[in-house]
């Protein structure tokens, strides 16, 4: 996903593997893990954007 402007995003889906999978191996992990380094690579800024909705919200305590 990619962040366009305010309020409008694109998404792009793209097939990486296709049933029935290997039974051993990573291979569809691995071929997942290296498109998303490569969109961090070419777009850090919506990766850290996107990135921050799992960020622990502090109490009155931390």
């Amino acid at each position: 996903m990619r962040r366009l402007s305010l309020g409008h995003y694109e998404v792009v889906f793209e097939v990486l593997a296709e049933a029935p999978y290997q039974k051993e191996g990573y291979a569809v992990t691995e071929k997942y893990a290296r498109k998303l380094e490569g969109m961090i690579l070419e777009h850090p800024e919506d990766w850290m954007w996107s990135n921050r909705k799992w960020k622990r919200k502090r109490t009155i305590y931390d």
